[in-house]
């Protein structure tokens, strides 16, 4: 592998959440009088943390969210992703392609335990990383995508140097964020929503069958 570590993105890398969370939090959204359109969701929100999404909210409609609103959404996202949620096509195979060469790997998401646990164990590939799994939401992350911090406590924490490191993503924050932690971004466009990310400076492929061969894995 030409990389001592690749780090994997959750919603729209792993698994293939991001249609049924945009729907929850439109839904969530509209039920206080704010109508955004799951369409706006995926272009404003997708690899932002919960609460840099709740932020941006507040600064561009000039809302204030309610107390228990955080409670009620994510509550209707982790049931409907609990219920439906699926792996992403031929992801499972690049996991074990990584595997059969001794490669490293991990998850660094902006999404929290509680959410990662629902859909990697649905999926079935929570197993595959075990102790391995690091959230935007963790104290030691001072800030979200699209800024460094996440991706390089994931390094930190496994112990490589970024520029040692490969990130997969499918959002321009968590390209951006792979970029400004020094490290090499692979962009799926393979998913939906999907996102120039070829533009933003990643290697764009479309489907997981293409990522061994970018990330250098003999098979």
């Amino acid at each position: 592998m030409n990389f001592d570590l690749v780090i994997f993105d959750c919603d729209g890398v792993l698994v293939d959440s991001e249609p049924i969370s945009a729907s929850a939090f439109a839904d969530s959204l509209a039920e206080i009088g704010l109508p955004i359109s799951e369409t706006d969701v995926w272009r404003e929100f997708t690899g932002l943390s919960l609460a840099s999404s709740y932020r941006l909210i507040e600064e561009r409609w000039g809302v204030t969210l309610p107390d228990d609103f955080h409670e009620t959404m994510q509550g209707r996202t982790l049931r409907r992703l609990g219920e439906a949620v699926e792996a992403v096509p031929g992801v499972r195979k690049v996991i074990d392609d990584i595997d059969a060469v001794g490669g490293a790997k991990c998850v660094a998401s902006s999404g929290n335990m509680d959410k990662m646990r629902v859909t990697l164990g649905r999926t079935e590939l929570l197993p595959l990383f075990d102790g391995c799994i690091f959230s935007a939401w963790h104290p030691d992350v001072k800030r979200g995508k699209p800024f460094p911090d996440l991706f390089l406590h994931a390094a930190g924490r496994m112990g490589v140097e970024p520029a040692r490191c490969a990130v997969i993503e499918d959002s321009v924050h968590g390209v951006n964020a792979a970029h400004a932690a020094g490290m090499t971004a692979f962009g799926y466009v393979g998913g939906s929503p999907s996102f120039d990310l070829a533009a933003e400076g990643a290697t764009e492929f479309a489907s997981m069958s293409a990522l061994p061969d970018l990330l250098g894995l003999d098979r």
